[in-house]
């Protein structure tokens, strides 16, 4: 099953993450080294805690536990305005753009270098037979990183995009695996692609191999009205946070919705034991999300409320050709039958990507732009 989270809305600020947005504030984590600095700093591995058996729970959203209604008194949003020329693209956005294209791709002819990433797929060999855990397809490498044994990145420098290279080289002596400590081996390495680690001239050639587009200025374009796109749905997603009134509470079964969501995602990331130590001296896990997660969940609730608010007011339900026709989509694209998308997200989570989906599609049909 695919992951659901690519095809549904979380609101406003899809952007939020397990580290709070990097939204400053008391108990914020700006990053998700500082987390895993405050999971294994302060607090000794055998440190008793009040959650340290404390089962998390699935996460499961109840819509029927409050009223969105009931936390923002929504304005006027008849029509939106947003200025036109604050989704003009600016000379630093379209350069940003190039730079992205000209560190992504490299002329055919393009060498690579240290500091250059390349996609490969190898396979490693052992007296002609493959190893367990010798076999990649598609793996990125940046070469000079160390994250092969030695030669082998080195073995890379100077291939092209579509070259074949066979590197023979030795494990080292003290290399976790016994069967290959200090064995010779051969990898047959394929180079995919280059992305160099600093720009390359940006040719019409260049756009002309990569794109629809034969020339920069036909590119150039495309990015522009790419910016414009991106400007316009920014704006609008700050018009549509303007358009309520928020009481500063947030209802109980959101909130701990996304408590148990994150300390999920927290435990797969980090581990189990990384989760026991960091929330060492509180009550519960969800008071130590509560304090980690900070103020960007606390934006993501309002973006939440709002758009629950404007579904309420719209009288847009869970039900009816429409509601079917999304719920169809939706498992269409997954991969998945409507049983299993119930049993792993549940019925809540489901019921409101639909409504903020189609309260946020409602929203932006009431853009306007002068």
């Amino acid at each position: 099953m695919k992951n659901l989270a690519k095809y549904i809305s979380i609101g406003l600020i899809a952007g939020l993450i397990v580290t709070g947005c990097g939204s400053e504030g008391a108990g914020n984590t700006a990053s998700t080294d500082s987390g895993i600095a405050a999971a294994n700093s302060t607090v000794a591995a055998d440190t008793e805690s009040s959650v340290a058996e404390e089962e998390v729970s699935a996460p499961r959203l109840d819509l029927t536990s409050f009223k969105a209604s009931d936390y923002v008194t929504l304005g006027d949003y008849t029509e939106i305005v947003i200025s036109a020329a604050d989704i003009e693209p600016t000379e630093e956005q379209l350069q940003e753009k190039i730079k992205e294209f000209t560190t992504s791709h490299a002329p055919a002819d393009y060498e690579a270098k240290d500091g250059d990433t390349v996609n490969i797929d190898y396979v490693g060999k052992k007296d002609d037979v493959p190893f367990d855990g010798g076999t990649a397809s598609g793996y990125d490498l940046t070469l000079g990183s160390g994250a092969f044994i030695d030669g082998f990145e080195e073995g890379l420098i100077g291939t092209k995009a579509g070259d074949q290279v066979s590197l023979d080289l030795t494990f080292p002596e003290d290399y976790g695996a016994e069967n290959l400590a200090g064995a010779a081996v051969v990898f047959d390495v394929t180079v995919n692609s280059i992305k160099p680690a600093e720009p390359v001239e940006y040719t019409d050639e260049l756009v002309a191999a990569n794109t629809d587009y034969d020339t920069t200025e036909k590119y150039n374009e495309y990015l522009k009205e790419s910016i414009r796109s991106s400007n316009k749905n920014a704006k609008s997603s700050e018009a549509f946070m303007n358009l309520g009134e928020f009481t500063g509470e947030y209802p109980e079964g959101l909130a701990n919705y996304y408590y148990d969501y994150y300390t999920q995602m927290y435990t797969n990331y980090y581990g189990a034991d990384a989760l026991k130590q960091a929330a060492a001296g509180y009550d519960s896990t969800r008071d130590y999300m509560k304090e980690y997660l900070g103020e960007g969940l606390n934006q993501q609730m309002q973006a939440d409320l709002l758009l629950l608010a404007v579904a309420e007011k719209e009288n847009i339900a869970c039900e009816g050709e429409d509601y079917e026709s999304y719920i169809e989509g939706v498992l269409e694209q997954v991969g998945t039958s409507r049983e299993e998308l119930i049993n792993q997200y549940g019925e809540g989570f489901v019921n409101y990507s639909y409504l903020t989906d189609r309260a946020y599609a409602l929203l932006n049909d009431r853009v306007v732009v002068k």
